[in-house]
């Protein structure tokens, strides 16, 4: 094989690799997630098997969230933890399993696990006033 075919074939991988990672979408598993804010407080609701991100930056804090939906009978359990950072340096955290239904305080933040069905889990974010 000389170089210049050889040259051809690496080009070729690249371009079909490049291809593949540009396609990522949502992933196998179909999971996706939708978050809706109005101040400090927040819906999450997501399909698969979790969820993190925002919830608010109040003056030099920021909130974020990690939602895992435990593997039980139906899930109906979740790990939740909420994070506060102040000037960019990690503050501490809270985390806790919350039932389906019951709701728990995380970093000022009420945090109830309000619902799930066999396509989408929803929770709620109060914010700190």
């Amino acid at each position: 094989m000389d170089l210049r075919r050889f040259s051809l074939y690496g080009a070729s991988a690249l371009v079909v690799l490049t291809a593949a990672v540009a396609c990522g979408g949502s992933g196998s598993s179909g999971s996706w997630e939708r978050v809706k804010c109005t101040n400090s407080n927040c819906t999450v609701t997501l399909k698969g098997t979790g969820s993190q991100g925002d919830l608010a930056d109040i003056d030099n804090v920021e909130y974020d969230y990690r939602i895992v939906l435990n593997k039980d009978k139906k899930n109906k359990s979740a790990d939740i933890r909420v994070g506060r950072e102040r000037y960019g340096r990690e503050d501490a955290e809270d985390e806790a399993t919350v039932k389906l239904g019951k709701s728990v305080t995380l970093q000022g933040y009420r945090v109830k696990y309000v619902s799930n069905s066999k396509k989408v889990a929803k929770f709620e974010f109060k914010g700190p006033k």
